[in-house]
């Protein structure tokens, strides 16, 4: 709110929205502890970098796949588990 060049980007959804985050916390919390699995398990990607977040969750949906020039690639695949993590890992870790 207090740069004006992305001041234009806060409507008066996101002032309800900022309003209504605990009660919306408490939600998430209980869809992800309702619904998470070992065979179907949540995963959450945790950090505020964008371009990390997005990087980490290729690498972790294309180290869950055996595809053609996977080996040959040179490339680890294997997400940082500081950021790509199940949800009861994530919870855990959680402070309040």
């Amino acid at each position: 709110m207090k740069n004006p060049l992305k001041r234009w980007k806060f409507s008066p959804v996101d002032k309800q929205g900022q309003i209504l985050w605990d009660k919306y916390t408490h939600y998430k919390s209980e869809m992800f502890s309702n619904t998470h699995t070992t065979y179907s398990p949540w995963m959450i990607i945790k950090t505020n970098d964008k371009k990390v977040a997005r990087l980490e969750a290729i690498r972790h949906v294309l180290s869950k796949f055996d595809y053609e020039g996977k080996t040959d690639a040179g490339i680890d695949l294997h997400p940082d588990p500081n950021v790509v993590m199940r949800y009861y890992r994530s919870n855990i870790h959680q402070i309040d």
